[in-house]
C-alpha cells in the first residue's frame, strides 16, 4: 500500500494521491500535525504558507514543493485600525506585504532555509522537469474524476 496524505475532503485530491499508488486521506488541518506524529498518516498535501505557519518543520523531516496548484494566500487588517498605526509602523505594514508579495511562497522557503534555527535547511525539495510532467498528467486524471463526480451529481 503506498503513503497515506492527508488531503482537503474532495474527489480531485484523492485522485492526484492515488495517482501516484497512495491513499488521500481527507483530515482537518489542525488533526495534521498531530496525525503525523502519530503516524497516522505520512504526509500532508497543502501549502508552504499553510505548512510554515503551523511549523511542520517541528515534526516533518523533509518537504517537496509540488507547485502543481496555487492556493491564494492574504494577509488583511481593517482600514480603521491600519489608520490608528503612527506613520513608521503603516510603512511597516506596507513594506512587509510589498516583500512577500512580491516573493511569494518562495520567499518563504528561502526564509525558512536561511534562518539560523536551520528549521528547513536542505529538507526542501524541487521537482525536476521532467517530475513536473507527471504531475501534469495526474492533475489531468483527477481532473477527470472531479467532472465525473460533479457530473454524476446532476
Amino acid at each position: 500500500m503506498g503513503q497515506k496524505i492527508r488531503v482537503l475532503a474532495t474527489d480531485v485530491e484523492r485522485a492526484v494521491i492515488e495517482e501516484f499508488g497512495g491513499t488521500g486521506i481527507p483530515m482537518p488541518m489542525g488533526d495534521a500535525i498531530p496525525g503525523l506524529q502519530r503516524k497516522q498518516i505520512d504526509g500532508i498535501r497543502s501549502t508552504i504558507v499553510v505548512l510554515a505557519a503551523l511549523k511542520f518543520y517541528d515534526v516533518a523531516k523533509y518537504i517537496t514543493l509540488v507547485e502543481d496548484t496555487h492556493i491564494p494566500d492574504m494577509a488583511m487588517m481593517s482600514k480603521k485600525f491600519y489608520d490608528s498605526l503612527p506613520p513608521d509602523l503603516q510603512k511597516a505594514v506596507m513594506d512587509v506585504g510589498a516583500e512577500l508579495e512580491a516573493g511569494g511562497p518562495g520567499k518563504i522557503v528561502d526564509s525558512l532555509s536561511q534562518s539560523g534555527d536551520a528549521r528547513l535547511g536542505d529538507r526542501a525539495a524541487l521537482l525536476a522537469d521532467q517530475e513536473h510532467g507527471a504531475v501534469a498528467l495526474a492533475r489531468a486524471a483527477a481532473r477527470d474524476v472531479g467532472i465525473a463526480a460533479r457530473d454524476a451529481m446532476g
